[in-house]
């Protein structure tokens, strides 16, 4: 008689080392894409996000309504005072070794995701244009 054994999955740990804050922010937006339940957005959904948001410079409206609405959860998360979060029933994010500048740091950058690309300090379609057209 075959014995059933029950699969119990052991915590997985992954740990960030990134002197820049600003990937250290991108990886945390990857992150939560990649564990938001397939109820919520369906996976063809989440692999266009994931594409959109990895190489492109310029991103379509809804993609960019997505980005807000993730860095505004991730400025909650950031700022929560015990410095864990969760992105999933199973997976706990740990803050906890970020010095309170990196944090701020990192909603700062956050709320630059939040602001409209026509309203941005940063010009990106002209240093697009300038960097293309040194190769020609």
């Amino acid at each position: 008689m075959k014995s059933k054994t029950t699969f119990t999955p052991s915590p997985i740990h992954i740990y960030i080392l990134e002197s820049q804050l600003e990937i250290y922010a991108r990886h945390l937006l990857f992150l939560q894409l990649l564990f938001t339940s397939v109820n919520q957005i369906g996976l063809q959904e989440k692999c266009e996000h994931y594409l959109e948001l990895f190489a492109n410079l310029h991103i379509n409206t809804h993609t960019e309504q997505y980005l807000k609405e993730a860095a505004t959860q991730l400025i909650q998360y950031i700022t929560n005072i015990n410095g864990e979060f969760q992105f999933a029933s199973n997976i706990t994010i740990d803050t906890t070794l970020l010095k309170y500048k990196e944090k701020d740091f990192l909603e700062g950058i956050f709320q630059f995701w939040r602001v409209s690309p026509t309203k941005q300090p940063f010009p990106a379609e002209l240093a697009w244009d300038g960097r293309v057209r040194q190769y020609l």
